[in-house]
């Protein structure tokens, strides 16, 4: 994970950090200069909830995982596999998902497209 803290009015190329950190599911934080006993004891004080955390989700045959690494996708990508490293309360997972092609939702059994 990359987090990148930097400091406001300070000229780093944030525009170029910013894939790094939502790719590895770090955080941006910028600060404030005349605050900085106050962010970073903040940053600090954020407790680790967990560590190794991994997160596993399996969504309905009819459904599959959206924008997902196929790397995280399991079993025709019905379940994904993320690594999350350590969590504090601020940590947030996300994903998205969509209902299969016309064509494959016909192929699963007792399924009613006509139902949708």
């Amino acid at each position: 994970m990359i987090s990148v803290i930097s400091i406001t009015g300070d000229e780093c190329k944030l525009s170029m950090l910013s894939p790094l950190t939502e790719l590895s599911g770090g955080d941006m934080l910028r600060v404030d200069p005349l605050r900085l006993d106050k962010d970073f004891s903040e940053i600090v004080n954020d407790a680790v909830i967990a560590t190794d955390v991994r997160v596993k989700v399996k969504l309905h045959n009819a459904l599959q995982f959206r924008n997902e690494d196929a790397i995280n996708l399991i079993k025709e990508e019905n379940s994904m596999q993320r690594d999350i490293g350590t969590v504090t309360s601020a940590s947030e997972v996300t994903f998205e998902y969509t209902l299969k092609p016309k064509e494959e939702l016909q192929k699963i059994a007792n399924f009613d497209i006509g139902k949708i």
